[in-house]
């Protein structure tokens, strides 16, 4: 990996490939006030910059002094930012990125089997084992929509969809990476999945390459063995062994 050496099957295609999420991110610079708090107000009252309001979290002692994009596409927005903590009472500059709430699903088969997904990565280079998973299409999403993406991303990703009389349960949430990123994402467990007759109907921006599914004892050794690796699935592993619904 530090050599820049690719996995075999994989090649870049430049530097500025129409793959990259980040052609160029300040090749058109945006404009905003020239005053720190004028650009806040003008960042908020355009709702470019939602001030994160995570349940668990005050907000109290909180204070962002400026706020400046740097990029943004539709999957995330970049920001620079001067961040007063309760512990801290002088304002460090940040780099965050802000992204849409996300959903987790583990899918269990009527015969108490976990499907997975192998999914190609790129900025890895790799193709991973994962729970499925997807964003939820709303700066403010409501129990109502996560359910709704998480129901349409299970049968998307894997080609399942939840049995008639089955149910689909909030698990809890995470957060993926906060020391640079607000994503946090929902976790689900489908309790209950059949083959849907429609299929799969993967994003032209996916590459799913296998879906399989794996006893817990299966997965458990995968995870001890180091052969999961995603956070999501790491993380929504945990939480069902916690609760013991593994």
């Amino acid at each position: 990996p530090g050599s820049g050496a690719m996995p075999p099957g994989w090649s870049k295609c430049g530097a500025e490939s129409s793959m990259s999420p980040f052609p160029r991110l300040l090749q058109a610079p945006l404009q905003f006030p020239a005053s720190p708090t004028a650009r806040l107000a003008h960042l908020v009252s355009k709702k470019k910059m939602p001030v994160p309001t995570h349940p668990g979290i005050t907000q109290d002692g909180w204070e962002i002094e400026s706020s400046e994009a740097v990029y943004r596409n539709p999957y995330l927005d970049v920001f620079v930012e001067h961040v007063r903590s309760p512990g801290r009472p002088t304002a460090i500059p940040w780099t965050i990125v802000r992204r849409k709430k996300a959903v987790v699903i583990a899918p269990k088969t009527l015969d108490a089997k976990y499907l997975l997904i192998r999914q190609e990565r790129i900025p890895i280079a790799r193709a991973i084992w994962e729970f499925p998973a997807g964003q939820v299409d709303s700066a403010a999403p409501t129990f109502e929509l996560a359910h709704t993406t998480a129901l349409r991303e299970l049968t998307e990703e894997t080609g399942y969809r939840l049995s008639r009389g089955k149910s689909l349960e909030l698990l809890g949430e995470f957060f993926s990476s906060p020391g640079f990123t607000d994503e946090a994402a929902w976790q689900f467990l489908a309790d209950g999945v059949e083959p849907d007759p429609a299929g799969t109907a993967h994003d032209e921006h996916e590459t799913i390459v296998e879906c399989r599914a794996f006893t817990w004892a299966e997965l458990t050794q995968m995870v001890s063995r180091g052969e999961i690796r995603d956070a999501n699935t790491l993380s929504l592993y945990a939480r069902l062994a916690a609760t013991g619904k593994g």
